[in-house]
């Protein structure tokens, strides 16, 4: 079976996926997408469920919850309909939370500069 993304026509895994060592490049998943401890990831992510216990450096639209364990580490942009974080967990990303809209970057304004 194949399915594809109606948006963008990309394929899409209908299964979930667990990152294993280090991943760098672009990951569309309709199902959950898992991080443990000691994993890396960095790219786009789309998936529908986000698990992170390791390090994701990247965009990510997650159509789902997010969650991040203590001790993980999250950075970029981050599109999600909802977010859990542990105590101990970092997050230094532009996020739009129960929105599946792109996080906004501000515009400089001759007023701003």
């Amino acid at each position: 079976m194949s399915l594809r993304c109606p948006n963008c026509t990309r394929g899409l895994s209908p299964s979930d996926y667990q990152v294993a060592g280090s991943l760098r490049g672009d990951l569309t998943v309709v199902g959950h997408v898992s991080i443990p401890a000691q994993m890396r990831m960095q790219g786009q992510l789309i998936c529908g469920q986000l698990t992170n216990q390791g390090e994701f450096v990247g965009r990510a639209r997650v159509g789902g919850p997010v969650e991040l364990a203590a001790g993980s580490q999250t950075r970029g942009l981050l599109a999600c309909q909802s977010l859990h974080m542990d105590r101990g967990a970092q997050l230094r990303a532009r996020a739009a939370i129960g929105s599946m809209d792109e996080p906004v970057r501000p515009r400089l304004t001759e007023n701003s500069r």
